[in-house]
């Protein structure tokens, strides 16, 4: 279904370390990695693209949500 709409595949949210500095580059990294760890959960027969964006980011905690397009 391409051009299509995207299905939610789901959304996980994560702690920032509390040490850690909390930066952009910080975030992105988080939300890759939880994206690549939420595709190779996901696998299935027929390869998906999951698209992971941050949702919220709150002061000790980021949510990000995976989608299917």
């Amino acid at each position: 279904m391409s051009g299509g709409p995207s299905t939610k595949l789901g959304r996980e949210t994560k702690r920032w370390p509390l040490e850690a500095e909390r930066s952009t580059i910080e975030a992105r990294l988080i939300v890759a990695t939880l994206a690549q760890e939420f595709a190779v959960e996901s696998r299935t027969d027929a390869p998906i693209e999951i698209l992971a964006s941050a949702t919220a980011v709150l002061a000790d905690s980021i949510t990000v949500c995976f989608e299917r397009r």
